[in-house]
């Protein structure tokens, strides 16, 4: 990014800023706002918990229970004073409001005793008074259609949201008196009959009542059906072992009214407090304030248009300045004598002028001298412009570069007349403004002067002090041709010689005193 790029980038956020900063006050000034009023809070109202009631309406967990009762003639001898019917009327008494019973007896044959029924005292009496029922006159063990009525009557009319439940006693096996049937019913019993009670939700509490009963078919009920199986050994005791499955069912049913309870309801989400309002004030204005701002935002907008403008010709002018083959380079050029270029003279117009057998890429400030030889180097040598002198270099080239028949082994600076040599072929160096003014005369103070080529001016003639021959003579070694020639007097220059020339005198007196 050049010099004039950076300066214009910043004199465009320099403005940019200022209108940024100084515009919203002119807009302010112009229409004043009124202050701003505080808003009123909102309250947002908490939304009701979502009630939820259980299916049925039912606000707890109920459940249903089916007692499935052995009454063959084996537990007459196994239970002679009927205490298995004192432990089911003490544990139906105990029963709640909210629990439905069923009563199935088996025997050979299979009789629901009492259908599913909620719980009342005239239901209660009704149940109690079905156990009468219980004999033990039967003459087989046909549980497998006992299991089936027991299911199929929970299945028909137990409540869905009740847990359900049936209690199964038995002192024996499975007997109808067909031993090719008794097979084929245990087998529908253990496999059949506990997968349907298992996919219905009803649970298999078993009670296997003396040693003669089929423990591991009641264990297996129980455990396919998530339930629990209990061994009795005598009749006393069925009475706790009711209590402890009465026990377990109620456990059952808190745990499942637990879980089907509601979840509690959100705590009311209360509504952030309104943000405090922001009050602009904005003071009293006089008259006239408002042209006033506005003139002085206008003024300085003009300064920095002002300020941006003379930036960017300054820029201009910089580059200008620096522009290669400015105004402030002398004028010279190369004289091909030996004939070998396109040209017989070649202006030497940029700070670098290249020298060689091919043309080389063409940039700005270069400039070059061809010369179709093939004892000439792709890059020959070089001329180049610097500290208001030109200079000479050779590039490495084969055939070596001479200035003046003296082989070129650093870089010399370049004066008029001197003759440069690449390889075989002659170039001289010239300076026309040097050969212009060689014949110019100037006089000298007092009554010796010379005889010029025009009549001097009366007037102007006596005023002048000091005079300067330039003699159109190459400068000699000797010391006395150098002051002759070189050495300017102590007066004024003549108005003929040029700023450059005057110059270029005084840096041929440095080179001769290093010389010496």
């Amino acid at each position: 990014m050049t010099k004039c790029s950076t300066i214009f980038i910043k004199a465009i956020a320099s403005l940019l800023l200022a209108a940024i900063i100084l515009m919203p006050h002119a807009a302010l000034a112009q229409q004043p706002t009124a202050p701003a009023e505080a808003g009123n809070a909102v309250s947002i109202p908490a939304k009701p918990a979502e009630e939820r009631t259980l299916p049925g309406g039912h606000r707890g967990i109920s459940g249903d229970i089916v007692l499935l009762l052995d009454n063959s003639g084996s537990m007459k001898a196994n239970d002679p004073d009927f205490l298995m019917a004192d432990a089911v009327s003490r544990f139906v008494s105990q029963l709640d409001f909210n629990t439905r019973l069923g009563i199935v007896i088996f025997d050979q044959s299979v009789r629901l005793s009492y259908p599913l029924t909620g719980m009342s005292d005239t239901s209660r009496a009704e149940m109690l008074a079905s156990l009468e029922q219980i004999n033990y006159k039967g003459q087989h063990t046909n549980s497998p259609d006992g299991l089936e009525r027991a299911i199929y009557e929970l299945k028909l009319h137990a409540r869905e949201d009740a847990e359900r439940f049936i209690i199964f006693l038995t002192d024996g096996i499975v007997d109808t008196g067909d031993k090719q049937k008794d097979a084929s019913k245990l087998d529908w019993m253990r496999k059949e009959l506990a997968a349907d009670a298992k996919n219905n939700g009803i649970r298999v509490f078993g009670i296997a009542f003396t040693d003669n009963a089929d423990f591991q078919l009641i264990q297996s009920l129980a455990q396919q059906t998530d339930a629990k199986y209990y061994r009795a050994s005598t009749a006393s005791d069925i009475s706790p072992i009711f209590d402890r499955i009465q026990n377990t069912i109620e456990a059952t049913r808190r745990a499942a009214m637990e879980a089907a309870k509601p979840p509690p309801p959100p705590a009311p989400v209360r509504p952030p407090p309104p943000p405090k309002p922001i009050i602009v004030k904005i003071p009293e204005q006089t008259t006239g304030t408002d042209a006033q701002t506005l003139y002085i935002l206008y003024g300085i907008a003009a300064l920095l248009l002002m300020l941006l403008l003379a930036l960017l010709l300054r820029g201009r002018l910089g580059q200008a300045s620096a522009t290669p083959g400015s105004a402030d380079m002398p004028h010279v050029k190369l004289i091909d004598v030996s004939g070998i270029t396109d040209k017989k003279e070649h202006s030497v117009t940029t700070p670098i002028t290249q020298i060689g057998r091919i043309k080389g890429k063409e940039t700005a400030g270069v400039s070059h001298i061809v010369i179709p030889e093939k004892s000439i180097s792709r890059h020959h040598a070089v001329i180049e412009y610097r500290n208001h002198a030109f200079w000479l270099m050779d590039q490495g080239s084969g055939n070596g570069t001479r200035l003046n028949d003296i082989e070129l082994s650093e870089e010399q600076r370049l004066k008029h007349g001197d003759r440069l040599a690449f390889g075989d072929f002659v170039f001289e160096f010239t300076e026309p403004d040097m050969e212009q003014s060689d014949a110019t005369v100037v006089q000298a103070s007092g009554g010796n002067q010379t005889e010029p080529d025009t009549a001097p001016n009366p007037d102007t003639a006596p005023d002048m002090e000091n005079t300067m021959l330039m003699s159109s003579e190459e400068p000699s070694d000797s010391e006395a041709d150098i002051e002759a020639s070189d050495t300017p007097s102590s007066g004024e220059a003549d108005e003929d010689m040029t700023l450059a020339e005057f110059e270029r005198l005084f840096d041929d007196m440095d080179e001769q005193d290093k010389e010496k």
